[in-house]
């Protein structure tokens, strides 16, 4: 019983963690999180740090594939050749959630199943 009361003790801990960790992040209170957990900027704060963080340890997505994916979600304007700066800012969540799937299948072995700092 005292095992169930301390297990309990720490899901709510990390419950209460958790709602704070999310009312931070989106600048609000605690019963607006669902309703802001649908706004496109705030969807774009959940892609994009884990987006961020595996282009700081070294993984990249191959330039054609790059541009298939922003043809492919119409971000192409002309025809546009050679290294150019994206603004990952400004793009559709579709896009970033693409994209973060793309970096996720380059990851190398070693990385998988290790938490990525």
């Amino acid at each position: 019983m005292q095992q169930q009361w301390e297990r309990l003790q720490l899901a709510e801990a990390r419950a209460k963690r958790e709602t704070e960790r999310l009312c931070e992040l989106y600048d609000c209170y605690e019963w607006e999180i669902e309703y802001e957990r649908k706004k496109t900027k705030n969807q774009r704060k959940e892609v994009l740090p884990y987006i961020y963080k595996h282009l700081e340890n070294g993984v990249e997505v191959g330039q054609e594939q790059l541009f298939e994916l922003m043809e492919k979600h119409g971000l192409l304007e002309g025809d546009e050749e050679g290294d150019m700066e994206i603004d990952l800012e400004d793009k559709p969540v579709k896009f970033l959630e693409e994209l973060l799937q793309l970096l996720l299948k380059k990851v190398p072995r070693r990385l998988k199943g290790q938490r990525i700092q």
